[in-house]
């Protein structure tokens, strides 16, 4: 017993997150671009509202153009860690922390982000269907249960 709207509308807020956070990685795959304070918020809250905490913790291995694969421990951390990255070339710290010590330093931060870009897009379809279960979860809990939203006064039915 679920309302198609409330369901359609979680699943139209993640959708319009994710459209927001895909503008703004694909202004990230062709600028390099150094973030400000208040954009890395910006970044942190569109990553959570888009992806709902999926795979914060994934691992995964992005493939430069210079040959160089860098092996990526917990995407979330690595995510993090790029944001406040100062440098519009990739730098020996970032090598270091993938594991690698021999590197170009010809790779700008747009290539990197460029990469992640897709690794974060395979993500999205999963945090649809999970807005949909939320949804679902959150209309029976609130239909049924103790709080949220009730028909006629407390008490009555």
């Amino acid at each position: 017993m679920t309302s198609e709207s409330s369901v359609s509308l979680r699943y139209e807020d993640t959708k319009e997150n994710q459209e927001r956070l895909t503008k703004r990685l694909n202004f990230l795959s062709t600028e390099n671009h150094i973030f400000t304070t208040d954009e890395r918020n910006e970044f942190f809250n569109e990553i959570a509202d888009a992806l709902l905490g999926i795979d914060g913790e994934k691992n995964c291995v992005i493939h430069l153009s210079d040959g160089t694969d860098l092996e990526i421990k917990k995407l979330g951390g690595f995510l993090r860690y790029l944001v406040y990255y100062k440098n519009e070339k990739l730098e020996h710290d970032i090598y270091k922390r993938c594991g690698r010590v021999k590197h170009s330093n010809d790779i700008e931060i747009k290539e990197l982000w460029n990469e992640l870009k897709y690794i974060i897009f395979n993500i999205y379809p999963e945090a649809l269907s999970t807005a949909i279960h939320m949804s679902k979860e959150r209309e029976l809990h609130d239909f049924g249960g103790e709080g949220g939203f009730r028909i006629g006064k407390k008490g009555k039915s």
